[in-house]
């Protein structure tokens, strides 16, 4: 797996870039999960470009990125999350 991370951060924002490709073996059936713990009060996620989900408040968060990866190939995560003030 190749991958290339890129990290920023503000005051109180931290944006978080990473680049990989992947080799996963995905069924119909199947489902691709990204999980955090922990995650910012507010956060965002986006995968290929495309919102994966929103986080308002503190606390674990898991979303389903099945449609959104590609399980072969090229991938670009992007978080930003934003410090509770």
């Amino acid at each position: 797996m190749q991958r290339r991370c890129l990290r920023t951060q503000t005051a109180d924002t931290l944006w978080y870039s990473n680049a990989f490709t992947s080799d996963l073996s995905v069924s119909k059936k199947d489902r691709v999960v990204l999980r955090f713990n922990d995650a910012a009060a507010d956060m965002k996620v986006w995968l290929n470009g495309k919102e994966a989900g929103v986080q308002t408040g503190a606390g674990s968060l898991a979303l389903d990125v099945t449609g959104l990866i590609e399980a072969r190939g090229a991938n670009q995560l992007v978080v930003r999350a934003e410090a509770d003030t």
